[in-house]
């Protein structure tokens, strides 16, 4: 990841008198520091500002481009927030942001783009507690860069079962010779992100998602599902209906705005079975796991992959084409570390300490 650009700070007067960042040129001022956001946790506006700063590093080159709704929480998780994709009339004018003029509305929408620090900060002290990017990006807004595999449990559905159908998703990727990217949703599933070349269109990631949904329900049909009424599923459900073009869900390094301040935290394959429990990372440590285990996203980032030919066709799925040349997939498995067998098929083994249980 890149250095974050220096930050200099006013120092923080009596209460109710704004802080003054000055980011790269920009001056933002912040305001009700003190506020108090996560009222079980304590967590203040001035630690979620502190968050977004400290991972923005590894957050901007993810959703630079991207398109971004953003979820504010004006009076903390206990109050009501509301979803925004147009940009606030007050936005700064040096925020970048894009018109989606094919949105069904006289105008278009005027989406804000993260593209650097400053607007991360600026996000965060406007109380926009969760980030949902696009899987695409403007210059292409019709051509996804991920498909998203979104693993949402049921109710009764439990972590393990979330864990235990990750890594088949990861071992029918495998087949496929692709390569995902885990990580926690921030709440109680996981995603894999998918990178893929930037030809394939959403109708064609999201048959490609479906189709891996439908290989793990006949690998364990007792734990997966693609139901899509809520009350009739069981088990894990793996919603490929995220990918649609400009339907979002909180990203990589967002905030959840429920209890202990979780994040949607990037994974590597073999740790997923000695973590305890969803909520594991959160704005308290994610920044101490960064700066030990670096950047796991860098790599899909570069990585653009083939989709398996069978997804436009009738037939079971089969291997993809070549890795692209620039970042192999073998690479990019080194990358994300050693590959290891599902719980099912360690049944019988010793567990693993857990280290969510240490967080």
């Amino acid at each position: 990841a890149s250095a974050a650009p220096a930050v200099s700070a006013a120092p923080v007067k009596p209460a109710r008198v704004p802080a003054v960042l000055d980011i790269d040129g920009h001056q933002i001022k912040l305001t009700n520091l003190e506020k108090v956001l996560f009222p079980e946790d304590g967590y203040t506006k001035a630690d979620l500002i502190r968050y977004y700063t400290e991972v923005s590093p590894y957050l901007v080159p993810f959703i630079t481009d991207r398109p971004l709704t953003l979820k504010p929480f004006p009076d903390g998780i206990a109050g009501p927030s509301f979803y925004q994709k147009d940009k606030p009339g007050f936005t700064p004018r040096w925020i970048a942001s894009w018109t989606d003029t094919s949105a069904d509305r006289a105008g278009g929408i005027d989406y804000i783009l993260g593209n650097d620090i400053a607007t991360v900060v600026w996000m965060a002290n406007y109380t926009a507690i969760e980030i949902h990017p696009w899987l695409s990006r403007v210059d292409d807004p019709d051509h996804p860069d991920f498909a998203m595999i979104d693993l949402d449990p049921a109710t009764g559905a439990t972590w393990d079962d979330v864990k235990e159908v990750a890594l088949v998703v990861r071992d029918l990727l495998e087949a496929r010779d692709l390569v995902g990217f885990p990580k926690t949703t921030g709440s109680r599933g996981i995603h894999v992100l998918v990178p893929i070349a930037r030809r394939y269109t959403f109708e064609q990631s999201r048959a490609f998602v479906e189709d891996i949904g439908k290989a793990a329900r006949e690998r364990i049909p007792e734990l997966v599902t693609l139901t899509f009424a809520k009350k009739a599923r069981r088990g894990i459900y793996v919603d490929y209906l995220q990918n649609v073009r400009g339907k979002t869900t909180a990203g990589p390094y967002s905030v959840r705005p429920i209890r202990r301040a979780p994040v949607s935290a990037p994974l590597r394959w073999d740790e997923i079975p000695s973590i305890g429990r969803p909520d594991a990372f959160t704005i308290a440590n994610l920044p101490s796991r960064l700066a030990a285990v670096g950047d796991l996203l860098a790599p899909a980032l570069r990585l653009r992959q083939k989709l398996p030919k069978p997804v436009f066709a009738a037939g079971r799925p089969k291997n993809g084409g070549p890795p692209n040349k620039k970042t192999t997939r073998k690479q990019a498995t080194q990358t994300t570390g050693p590959q290891q067998s599902t719980p099912r098929a360690q049944a019988g083994r010793p567990s693993r300490p857990c280290c969510g249980s240490r967080l």
